[in-house]
Formats: C-alpha cells, structure tokens, sequence
C-alpha cells in the first residue's frame, strides 16, 4: 500500500470522526434546549398557579412564550373593574360600600381623589388614594390628616382650630395674634408652624451658636413685642429675650 493511499485513507477517518462528533453534539445541545424549554415552561405554569391565574387550557400555557405570557397577564389584570361590595348588619340595616381600585395598567391605579376629587368625609387623599382620617393623639405629618373637628398640633391630631399654636401656616397672618409663622424642624421638616413668641427671660437662640433665623431677621419673633433677641452669655453664646437698652 502506497502512502499516497494511507494518508487519503486517515483523512477520511478522521472526517468522519468529525463528523460523527458533529452530529452527536448538535442532537445533545437540541436535547438540551428541549430539557431547558420544558423546565422554564413548568416554573412558568407553578407560578401562575401560585398566583391563582386560571387558564381554560394548561397546554396553551406550556406554549406560551414569554411575551405572550407578558401580554396575557397585563390583559387580565387591565380587564378588573371596580367591584362594591356591601356588609349589611345592625338596627338601622346600614349599608356599608367597599370600593376597590381600578388597575389600569400593572402598577398604576385610577386616582380616587385629588386637589379638584376630594375624599368623603372621614378620609383624606393620599398620594391618590383616599385613607381613613387620623382620630385624636395620632401621628400626623400634613393638613387634612386628622378627622373633623381636629388639626395637626405640634405634630398630633388635637381639637384645635387653625391658627391656634402648632398648627400648620403658610404666612404670619395665618397664625393668631403673638404667634408668628416659623420652619421648625423638631416638628416637621418641610411644613411651618404657628409658633407662640417668647416672653421676656425666655431663651431665644441656642448654646450651640445656632442662629434663630436664617439670612434677614424675620418681621414677626422670636420675642414679643417690645423684647429683643439680646446676647447675654458670658463663656458661650446665650440669648435670652430682653427689653432693649435706652
């Protein structure tokens, strides 16, 4: 045998080896595929089952892509309408209604109130939705939490009325009269207060150097009329409201 003849035999083997390779690979990784589909399409088909989404047929979902599962689950979810609900029960048989939101997209809801769609009575809009009013002693950080009858005073729900001291204003002349309008940050950090002035004697500024205002001294306080923010500390800055030197 020449070795022409041996060399062009060896190259065929070893084609068909590779070949032979080739084939067995491509049928491994079209196996793999195929093993990799059915394992997403079944936690695809446990998660819709855990999140109690009803299909008329189960092999329609083991087919779905993940687009068209996309598409499916937002047109279920858009197609939710407001449903009330009414519990009947004591003397008066009074009628108590339930709305729920209306989803008009995933994660966006339809607004129950706004500046020109206020709430009932008994709650307040917030971010869009209207909750229950906050009852006396509780927590409160804006208007129109508290229920009627009430404002946020110094950060609570009392039975105060507007202007009164603690209560939220917008300017001086919201407040009543020896009250000025004043950003305190102990009570709330973006909202001014109605904040009484300061009687003689009284302490108007911090040891720490912190300054009552900030930039021009305001028209209205810290003191009352006919008083003065006087610097009166001796081994630190203390300011005490005084009757101004003649």
């Amino acid at each position: 045998m020449s070795r022409t003849t041996l060399s062009f035999k060896l190259f065929f083997v070893l084609t068909l080896v590779v070949f032979l390779v080739y084939v067995f690979a491509q049928n491994d990784i079209a196996e793999a595929k195929r093993l990799n589909a059915n394992m997403v399409n079944k936690n695809i088909l446990r998660q819709l089952e855990r999140n109690d989404y009803k299909y008329k047929d189960n092999i329609d979902v083991l087919n779905l892509s993940k687009k068209t599962l996309m598409a499916k689950q937002v047109n279920a979810r858009i197609r939710k309408h407001i449903s009330t609900s009414e519990i009947t029960g004591g003397k008066n048989d009074e009628k108590l209604h339930i709305a729920k939101r209306q989803i008009i997209a995933p994660g966006y809801y339809e607004a129950e109130c706004s500046e020109k769609k206020p709430c009932k009575e008994g709650k307040y809009c917030n971010l869009l939705y209207c909750e229950d009013c906050h009852k006396e002693k509780m927590a409160c950080a804006r208007e129109k939490q508290c229920c009627k009858g009430m404002e946020c005073t110094f950060g609570r729900c009392e039975k105060k009325s507007k202007g009164d001291p603690g209560t939220f204003c917008e300017k001086d002349s919201d407040c009543k009269s020896d009250s000025c309008c004043v950003l305190e940050p102990t009570v709330n950090t973006l909202l001014p207060i109605c904040k009484p002035k300061l009687a003689e004697y009284h302490q108007c500024a911090s040891v720490l150097y912190r300054k009552v205002w900030i930039g021009e001294k305001p028209d209205c306080g810290p003191c009352k009329q006919g008083l003065e923010c006087a610097q009166k500390g001796i081994l630190a800055s203390h300011q005490v409201c005084m009757k101004p030197k003649k």
